[in-house]
């Protein structure tokens, strides 16, 4: 018997029902965070929810809101543990925004679902948002993990004006929908991937073992670069190329900035070399969890990075 593949399978099988590089330490908490608040709405005959986190010290002043989207099998409460924005949003003064995906997934029109009232149910969340809290809406930005990140590709060419800057982590775009992208509005853009992603690789393929998705239709990273790259009007070759290494053997993390777009529309990349279907800095699992997911660099916190980029905007 192939032990190997036995493992593999096991472990994917529990990948599909809580996408998290945590789920073998501990079960994650159904109960709000404190500050956080959850809101309900009916979006074509389904009913959708989704969770504010809003800094204690806030004021009557507008403030950023940055819409995180889980992957595929998480809910809001999971992303809340997984990226820590909650934290960040306390420090910094930013609302941190949950959707939460109907089925636990997202319409990336990449991955086949039936989930047609997404898109709507974003546009929803933005209006309940502004009657409710005090918001900025010059500075609203959208980040996803996984199929949250696809669906967050998607948002960026369906809704650019209503955000000021995208980012994406272990994500691509879906071919039919880069295919009725050519109209978008620019917008800047942030994408991290890992070279070993044994989920979404690099070339856009999922892992087999997901029967459910095995029709999706997945764009490369570098095609997905390159689309946003021609998009933005940037140059094709990088301004900057940073690598930096972190402590973790055979992991470390390159950096490419293209920095001369129109309009300041700047792109960057960040390439973790040896890293897997994982969340930069979030907290390690246990000894299985490189086994279905890939490794996870430590030396890197996404979410403080994801908002610098962001604040640029």
């Amino acid at each position: 018997m192939n032990w190997r593949l036995l493992v593999t399978v096991i472990t994917l099988c529990l990948f599909t029902r809580i996408q998290s590089p945590a789920l073998a330490r501990k079960v994650f908490s159904q109960k709000p965070e404190p500050g956080t608040e959850d809101f309900y709405l009916p979006i074509q005959e389904h009913a959708r929810h989704f969770s504010v986190y809003t800094p204690s010290k806030h004021s009557q002043k507008p403030m950023p809101a940055v819409f995180i989207f889980h992957g595929y099998g998480m809910d809001d409460r999971q992303m809340m543990q997984m990226t820590r924005f909650n934290t960040l949003a306390e420090k910094e003064g930013f609302l941190a925004v949950y959707p939460q995906g109907r089925d636990k997934m997202w319409n990336s029109k990449g991955v086949p679902n039936d989930l047609t009232e997404d898109v709507d149910f974003v546009d929803t969340t933005l209006a309940k948002l502004m009657q409710t809290r005090s918001v900025d809406i010059q500075h609203i930005y959208a980040t996803g993990f996984s199929n949250g990140g696809l669906f967050v590709q998607r948002l960026a060419c369906e809704m650019p004006g209503r955000f000021a800057a995208f980012a994406t982590v272990s994500a691509t775009i879906g071919k039919p929908q880069n295919e009725s992208c050519s109209q978008a509005i620019p917008s800047p853009f942030l994408m991290i991937h890992g070279t070993k992603d044994p989920i979404i690789n690099w070339q856009g393929r999922i892992h087999p073992l997901f029967f459910k998705f095995r029709t999706s239709r997945l764009l490369s990273i570098p095609d997905t670069l390159n689309l946003w790259i021609v998009r933005n009007g940037c140059s094709a070759n990088p301004s900057t190329i940073k690598q930096e290494k972190g402590k973790q053997k055979k992991l470390f993390l390159e950096e490419r900035d293209f920095n001369t777009c129109d309009n300041n529309k700047r792109i960057t990349q960040l390439i973790v070399h040896g890293g897997g279907h994982t969340w930069p800095g979030s907290i390690a699992g246990t000894w299985l969890t490189p086994l279905y997911i890939g490794k996870t660099y430590h030396a890197l916190d996404a979410t403080t990075y994801i908002w610098d980029f962001f604040k640029q905007f």
